[in-house]
């Protein structure tokens, strides 16, 4: 099984396709050809510059003259110079932005700015929108979305782009949390690692002002140890993150904390058997997006990786499947269905298991002894009392013996 890459180990998961250079290989007569281009190119920069000297040096001379003529120094002269050769290069530059022709389009050797994708789509007639038909729109809409997904979700292709990837966004958090730091006066900690040992990402580390105190006087380990001890811990858990057993964990917590969050009671626990009645009429919150084809029940019921991680896992992650506080009109309405559904003699709330003995009359043991037709504590008490250990406490006529024994001994030691 080949593990080297992140997207080696998720083969189902689409790929941002890395940026590559188109570099043939070239024959032995072409590279010829080309070091011969390259030998006439170095001689034309020779002649050119031996040409350029010329003028410099014609250009020192006439200054000397202009200085000595108008009484101002050779220093002065090239300031000036220089600031007007600047300012007529970035008015040109400018003006060169908004005068571009209809028929120009961008080199594909660099990547575009979004300021110039913006000018080519409005200089380009059928691109305009009301050149477009709905399909059109709809399917251009719908790339841009598969595109921006791509980019968020997709897996890079190799450890060498994962790893600029990181850097790059690593960087970015640090200065978000550094700005943030200076206007709110947070503090914060920021720990990256890889998660498996195969991948290439250093492990590394932030704290704001005095964060990396707080790791050895509450922990008593410095923040080297701390990235240490996590890189450890995430490679040993690579192998574990997308079994199934861990799927169904992320995805019950999922829904048991926003569950909680939804209606603000710590100990409101999930019920898919009574969902109906136990969550949404008694709670008045509902689980909106629940993906189709994923069966709604307990996840731990769920028997495919596919589904409860690429569908379920990541519905709730990105918010599609979430939780929706009922409003006060909609809660009595569904009170109002489910009333009806009872009234229409259908089981709304699945009736608990009843016992296979139920109706019977059962006789409880008394394992303290004691009078056998009297009834006993129940069994579990009765477990309980046996296991435990008793303290019988001491007899008060011994302790007080044993007081008498004292005061006679010490008073024949007095006499």
């Amino acid at each position: 099984m080949n593990n080297s890459t992140w997207q080696a180990r998720n083969p189902n998961r689409p790929v941002i396709p890395p940026r590559v250079s188109k570099k043939n290989k070239i024959s032995d007569a072409e590279r010829a050809s080309r070091q011969i281009a390259a030998e006439q190119r170095a001689t034309k920069r020779e002649a050119l510059q031996a040409d350029i000297n010329l003028y410099l040096e014609e250009q020192k001379r006439r200054l000397e003259t202009i200085a000595t003529t108008h009484d101002v120094t050779i220093k002065y002269l090239d300031r000036v110079i220089s600031s007007t050769t600047r300012l007529e290069t970035t008015a040109q530059n400018r003006v060169g932005i908004y005068t571009r022709s209809p028929e120009w389009r961008l080199p594909e050797f660099r990547k575009s700015c979004l300021s110039e994708v913006r000018e080519l789509l409005a200089n380009d007639p059928k691109m305009q929108p009301e050149n477009l038909s709905e399909e059109q729109k709809e399917y251009y809409i719908q790339e841009l979305v598969k595109q921006r997904d791509l980019m968020a979700h997709g897996v890079r292709a190799n450890n060498i782009a994962a790893g600029e990837d990181v850097f790059s966004v690593t960087h970015r958090i640090i200065d978000e949390l550094e700005n943030l730091r200076d206007r709110t006066g947070i503090y914060a900690s920021l720990f990256v690692t890889r998660g498996h040992i195969n991948d290439s990402t250093q492990a590394s580390w932030f704290g704001t002002d005095n964060s990396a105190v707080f790791w050895e006087d509450v922990l008593g380990r410095s923040t080297g140890d701390v990235a240490r001890l996590y890189e450890q811990w995430a490679c040993a858990q690579g192998h574990k993150r997308d079994s199934l057993a861990n799927m169904r964990k992320q995805v019950t917590a999922l829904i048991s904390n926003g569950l909680t969050y939804a209606t603000g009671k710590r100990h409101a626990m999930m019920n898919y058997s009574n969902y109906n009645t136990a969550i949404v009429e008694t709670y008045g919150v509902k689980l909106l997006g629940w993906p189709t084809g994923v069966p709604f029940v307990n996840p731990s019921s769920i028997g495919t990786v596919s589904e409860i991680r690429c569908r379920l896992r990541d519905s709730l992650k990105s918010g599609e499947c979430r939780w929706k506080k009922l409003s006060k009109a909609e809660r009595n309405a569904f009170s109002s269905e489910l009333e009806a559904r009872r009234a229409s003699g259908e089981v709304v709330k699945k009736p608990r298991k009843k016992r296979s003995d139920a109706g019977v009359p059962r006789k409880r043991k008394n394992v303290l002894g004691g009078n056998p037709s009297k009834e006993g504590p129940s069994s579990k008490r009765a477990r309980r009392d046996t296991g435990r250990k008793r303290v019988v406490p001491k007899s008060t006529e011994l302790v007080r013996d044993m007081d008498d024994d004292q005061e006679d001994g010490s008073e024949e030691d007095i006499d």
